[in-house]
């Protein structure tokens, strides 16, 4: 998302499965927090997504960023705290359907 030429707000999804889209590098300019960009792009994500044929949205975020937890749950994910053992750091995991009414063709990416 752009605020004249300032680049504001982003974020990516990738394959995680063959019905799956990762949500992935998702961020909020610090000057541009609060205005609802984030959910902004999560639905981007969410039509982009279902274009290319994913039925479901999956992400993680650290267990230091409650803002991102709050977000992700306001916006239809489910998901809680897991720990990745090799490493033994808690991460929230989350995952919805994806909601868009544009679903296309099946991913292929």
């Amino acid at each position: 998302m752009l605020d004249g030429d300032l680049l504001v707000a982003a974020g990516a999804i990738r394959r995680y499965d063959a019905t799956t889209a990762e949500v992935k590098r998702m961020w909020t300019r610090d000057s541009h927090r609060r205005r609802g960009l984030a959910q902004q792009v999560l639905r981007e994500l969410d039509n982009a997504a279902a274009e290319l044929g994913y039925t479901h949205i999956f992400l993680t975020t650290g267990s230091r960023q409650p803002e991102a937890v709050a977000l992700y749950r306001a916006s239809g994910f489910e998901g809680g705290e897991r720990r990745i053992p090799e490493f033994d750091l808690p991460v929230f995991a989350f995952e919805k359907p994806v909601t868009s009414t544009t679903r296309n063709a099946p991913a292929n990416a």
